[in-house]
């Protein structure tokens, strides 16, 4: 088994998609495009989206393959509420662990304002299959 079943899936196009954590211990995002990103937390009921506070920094980059820039939050918003990424690089990537989601939340959403393009990458896997026999993480 390779990679993918194993170690990860993949949502290629996640923009606004409920990405399940349930199965795996956390998700990263990689989005493409200066943009806006917010991330919520919702549970499979569709209870919320409420906003997700648990992200302190992310890393950025021009995404053809420059160094990566580690951004913390500060007062000046490089992270607004917590939940939302402002970033002038082309491409930015968040990671959300599983265990830091509210009680009775199990997804991840992130959402590109404008015309950013979101990929979700799943890993640590709970249950390690062949890629056809992976379930899908969308809610």
């Amino acid at each position: 088994m390779k990679g993918l079943g194993k170690d990860f899936n993949v949502v290629a196009l996640a923009d606004t998609l409920q990405i399940d954590l349930t199965d795996a211990l956390g998700v990263t995002f990689v989005c493409y495009g200066v943009d806006v990103y917010t991330l919520t937390q919702d549970n499979a009921a569709g209870d919320g989206p409420d906003p997700l506070t648990c992200i302190n920094d992310f890393y950025a980059s021009d995404g053809v393959g420059a160094v990566w820039t580690h951004e913390i939050a500060d007062d000046n918003g490089a992270l607004a509420d917590n939940d939302n990424v402002d970033d002038s690089a082309d491409c930015v990537v968040i990671h959300v662990d599983a265990a830091d989601l509210a009680d009775g939340m199990t997804g991840v959403i992130c959402t590109a304002t404008a015309t950013g393009v979101v990929t979700a990458i799943l890993h640590s896997l709970a249950i390690q299959r062949a890629p056809e026999n992976l379930p899908s993480p969308v809610v």
